[in-house]
């Protein structure tokens, strides 16, 4: 019985230990964290041994526990579980150990493509690590040659590809060539994909080279050498007005036989000294002919710009007429021998051409000029993508032409104004020969010097009027446009005379009683004077006006506005007069006229002394400044950009104040503070003003746009850099101007669209094609950045009050206390 009992004990040890020798596998092939099946690449080839020996001694260890007959009964389950684990180990570490060997030389290779990629000249050595890593490759998964030769294609047709990008952005010419060089080894996709990301660097690099030698004068040949009037039409007529030209004569006023005319007012209508015809101009019309073209296009005169535009206009009527086909499109498509076939009865001159002469001519009026290797990096291209670029370079060109037109015409306009302004003050010493000798065209010319000898005219008149008057003889029509304007000029000289306090009356009633006429500037005077709040102001321009009727009674009549001012005049007359009133309560009675009934209870609060008094000391350019005053020390900003924005600050000011005083029922300080809340959501300061952030402008975005995250509106500017990005634009500093559509959009409840102007990366401010509106952050995101940074604060404050509390600081504490 004992034996069967030692038996059974064996037994039961050996089902034990079996079982803890599972978990010992279960453990060391399966743990979560540390289970060798679970292990990965090199980690599961270096620790195949190791594991393996763990699993051995544990087999050993568990066998040593047993007595001799349990471990007989134990060890051959023990061995099969053993061998299948080694057989799982050897599986795994198998499998991992391609992986492996696959990440290390896919790593070694994109470390190869990325040195290319950055320094093309280590393209060599990169390219023969991919091919070693693509060999060995080829070796571990038994491929053919065809795959091997395959797969080192598709990588260095890969490689090439990212160096052609990489390189485009920086020296999109250097790149062209890389790719030209090795286009013919690489696969479509790459390629199609290459030259895709080169096309836009590429035009961008051309159309700055050829407005650089357009600059230089190296061409466009007919852009460069010759200017036209003429700025609005397109490249292909440029190219064809520059061709005729070239063979009809060589400037704006030049008659048939080379004579020179200068009035260009109207087609000279004769023949020049030694001329055979009417032909004059550029492009040497004949009076005929330049009357069908005046007519058809509303043309005033004979100048450069109509010469031009008649020019290409009367090309595309004849050619359409002579050939039935659209001179515009036989000019782009480049049939210049059909063109000039076209055009040679109209033309003499390039009619005298031989095919290729007007061929080489219109080449060199309509193309651009490349250096060698651009020329030679665009010849590379795709046929669509050169045209793109040749035509993105045209394109450029004329926009520069353009602005360099503009500036010019914006020069011409200045000096214009000028003259202007000196003919309008009575500047005297304005001469012709300043005028002619101006860079303006002729007709501006014409008209400038028409204006100062009409205003100089009317100088001379206006002081034959002074002494006439002087004398108690001036004698006008009092109903016609120029006595009007013969008395006003009178008013205007005589009024200087007049000493600061002294009465005015006694010149205005001499002027009534001779001309019977009042100056405009007293009638409106007069007219500002009845309808004033101030009664002082209101009987003094009555008081007048009766004087003045009271002379001749038709006079104030004879003005506009004037009747009413008789009118007001001849009631007070009556109420002093016949009714028996006060000059006071006459005046009273007249304003009340002005004040209807319905509006009493307003009139009363905004027009007694005290809200008047009070209005006209808060309505100022310093009080509406101050509301933006951010503390004693601190700088008051300015208000508005111009004297024009601040007076209608103010303005806006006042308006704002009147209503907050009604909505306050006459409490002064409340109105001045809910104005000022008011002002504020209208009005503010701006880090994206051009006159800097310490002006006070009209809905400026920090007004209406929402506070970011970090609590104030860099995001607005970063959205405008990145939206200027998205049309290839560098901008380092954005500014933002509100307009009309910025305040018809807050009425809207959208998000207000700005005028965009940037700093490019030439330091010039320019204005964006589109207006700009950014989009405010979520509220949401906004409220969780705040949570964050009260919740750091508050973090911040324990760790100071824990650091006080400290027993080393309690000293200094009590010292403090």
């Amino acid at each position: 019985m004992f034996d069967q009992w030692q038996a059974d004990v064996d037994e039961a040890d050996a089902k034990a230990i079996d079982t803890t020798f599972s978990n010992d596998l279960r453990t060391a092939l399966h743990d979560p964290n540390n289970g060798y099946l679970n292990a990965k690449g090199g980690s599961a080839v270096k620790r195949r041994q190791e594991v393996v020996q763990n699993l051995e001694k544990a087999y050993n260890d568990r066998l040593a526990e047993l007595s001799p007959a349990a471990r007989e009964m134990a060890s051959p389950i023990m061995q099969k579980r053993l061998e299948g684990a080694q057989l799982d180990i050897d599986r795994h570490a198998g499998s991992e150990r391609v992986t492996y060997l696959e990440g290390q030389s896919n790593a070694r290779m994109q470390a190869a493509v990325d040195d290319a990629v950055v320094n093309p000249g280590n393209m060599p050595r990169s390219l023969s690590i991919l091919r070693s890593e693509i060999q060995e490759k080829a070796s571990r998964a038994g491929w053919s040659s065809e795959q091997t030769k395959a797969a080192m294609a598709s990588s260095e047709s890969e490689l090439y590809r990212m160096t052609t990008i990489n390189m485009a952005e920086a020296d999109p010419v250097a790149a062209a060539e890389f790719l030209a060089q090795r286009a013919a080894t690489m696969a479509p996709a790459d390629l199609m994909v290459a030259n895709d990301a080169l096309a836009k660097p590429l035009a961008a690099i051309a159309e700055k080279e050829a407005i650089a030698n357009v600059q230089a004068g190296v061409g466009p040949k007919n852009l460069g050498s010759t200017v036209f009037a003429a700025n609005d039409l397109p490249q292909e007529a440029y190219a064809l007005l520059g061709t005729i030209a070239g063979t009809e004569a060589p400037d704006y006023q030049t008659i048939n036989g080379g004579e020179k005319f200068d009035d260009l007012s109207d087609h000279p209508r004769r023949k020049g000294a030694g001329g055979t015809s009417t032909a004059a101009g550029r492009y040497q019309f004949v009076q005929a002919t330049w009357d069908r073209t005046a007519s058809a296009n509303g043309f005033a005169d004979f100048s450069p710009e109509n010469q031009d535009r008649g020019a290409w206009w009367l090309a595309q009527q004849d050619y359409k007429a002579n050939t039935g086909r659209d001179l515009m499109s036989d000019l782009k498509a480049g049939k210049y021998s059909e063109v000039r076939a076209g055009l040679s009865s109209t033309w003499e001159g390039i009619h005298k051409l031989s095919d290729a002469e007007f061929t080489k001519r219109m080449e060199g009026a309509g193309g651009v000029v490349f250096s060698p290797r651009v020329a030679s990096a665009i010849a590379a291209r795709p046929d669509y993508q050169a045209d793109q670029v040749r035509e993105a370079a045209l394109n450029g060109v004329s926009a520069w032409r353009t602005e360099q037109q503009a500036a010019a015409n914006a020069e011409k306009t200045k000096v214009k104004e000028s003259f202007q302004l000196r003919i309008a003050t009575d500047d005297v010493r304005l001469t012709e020969g300043e005028i002619l000798g101006s860079p303006l065209d002729d007709g501006d010319k014409a008209t400038l010097i028409k204006s100062r000898a009409t205003k100089f005219k009317d100088i001379e008149q206006t002081q034959a009027d002074v002494t006439a008057f002087t004398a108690g003889q001036m004698v006008v029509d009092p109903y016609s446009t120029d006595g009007r304007k013969r008395v006003d000029g009178l008013w205007k000289e005589q009024s200087k005379t007049i000493q600061q306090g002294e009465d005015p009356a006694a010149l205005v009633e001499g002027i009534v009683s001779q001309t019977g006429l009042v100056p405009s500037a007293v009638n409106g005077a007069l007219r500002q004077g009845i309808t004033s709040r101030d009664p002082a102001m209101v009987q003094s321009a009555l008081v007048t006006a009766g004087r003045i009727a009271a002379i001749d009674p038709h006079a104030l009549g004879r003005r506009d506005g004037g009747t009413q001012v008789a009118e007001m005049a001849t009631l007070y007359d009556h109420l002093t007069g016949t009714v028996g009133l006060s000059s006071e309560q006459a005046v009273q009675r007249v304003m009340d006229m002005s004040n209807p009934e319905k509006m009493a209870d307003r009139r009363a609060l905004l027009s007694s002394p005290a809200t008047e008094t009070w209005l006209k000391d808060k309505a100022t350019v310093d009080d509406a400044r101050s509301v933006f005053s951010e503390g004693f020390f601190s700088r008051t900003p300015k208000l508005g950009e111009t004297p024009i924005q601040e007076a209608a600050a103010v303005s806006e000011y006042r308006e704002i104040l009147e209503q907050s005083l009604i909505d306050t029922n006459g409490d002064q300080d409340l109105a001045a503070t809910l104005a000022s809340d008011r002002f504020k959501r209208r009005y503010g300061t701006s880090e994206y003003s051009m006159t800097g952030a310490n002006v006070v402008t009209r809905l400026p975005p920090e007004v209406t746009y929402p506070a970011g995250p970090d609590g104030g509106h860099s995001y607005i500017g970063e959205q405008a850099i990145a939206a200027l990005a998205d049309d290839d634009l560098k901008a380092s500093d954005v500014f933002l101007q509100s307009d009309v559509t910025t305040a018809a959009d807050v009425r809207a409840g959208r998000p207000p669209r700005y005028v965009l102007y940037y700093t490019d990366e030439d330091g010039m401010i320019q204005q964006h094609q589109f207006r700009f509106s950014a989009e405010p952050p979520a509220p949401s995101e906004v409220a969780a950045a705040r949570k964050a940074q009260a919740m750091e604060e508050q973090r911040h404050l324990i760790e100071r009050n824990r650091a006080l509390r400290a027993p080393e600081n309690q000293r200094g504490n009590n010292a403090l206390r």
